[in-house]
């Protein structure tokens, strides 16, 4: 896709009636009050069972890392049929508002297509996350289930931020840091229309890309 087709794309986007009053900041805070509600109730109901492990936490960052490929390569960049609604959103409206040539906000409205929708994060906080640590709960065991529900809620709010930087403006502080510099460029290799379906899928640890063979570089 050409700059000035994704140019319009925006536009079409941004003028549909529901985005009339949109506004990040109003975003952000639903998203966040959602997490901080699923932070509360693991911590009113179940803190006399959270016993903290470093250890544990790792396990379940390193699981979270795994879903999150898991499902960016296998759901969210698959068709599956008419009723993927994440195919949807991500490769057909994500994927076409942020272009390798124009991968970059210019207005406070281009937030609405990285950040989350709210029932989204009810999606993966309430039922996602809530499912998964439930069966580690009942499987493995309890504190290890409420670890992967309490690493869920951070790492969702991880990827948000990440996901801010490496959309954010070209003049932005962190296009200039090394590490974040390394973290942009693999994520705007996967917004090269060529390539999205190939690979660079992790967007937290793309050593997983490695692992996994879909690691690419620009060509």
């Amino acid at each position: 896709m050409k700059f000035e087709q994704c140019r319009k794309f925006r536009e079409d986007y941004q003028a549909r009636s529901y985005l009339k009053y949109y506004h990040v900041a109003l975003h952000l805070l639903v998203n966040l009050v959602l997490i901080l509600i699923a932070v509360l109730i693991l911590y009113f109901q179940f803190n006399d069972e959270l016993n903290l492990s470093p250890l544990l936490i790792i396990a379940s960052l390193g699981l979270w890392g795994i879903l999150e490929y898991g499902i960016h390569r296998f759901l969210m960049h698959k068709k599956l049929g008419s009723m993927n609604l994440a195919y949807k959103e991500h490769t057909l409206n994500h994927h076409f508002y942020y272009v390798d040539k124009f991968n970059f906000t210019t207005t406070q409205k281009d937030f609405v297509r990285i950040f989350f929708q709210p029932l989204d994060v009810v999606l993966i906080i309430y039922c996602a996350n809530f499912l998964f640590a439930f069966m580690l709960y009942r499987l493995v065991s309890h504190n290890f289930g409420l670890h992967f529900f309490l690493v869920g809620n951070a790492y969702y709010v991880l990827y948000e931020f990440l996901h801010y930087i490496y959309h954010s403006n070209k003049d932005s502080f962190f296009q200039k840091i090394g590490l974040f510099k390394w973290l942009i460029r693999h994520h705007h290799i996967h917004h090269d229309q060529n390539q999205m379906n190939d690979g660079n899928f992790s967007l937290l640890f793309p050593l997983l890309d490695r692992l996994f063979g879909t690691y690419l570089k620009r060509e």
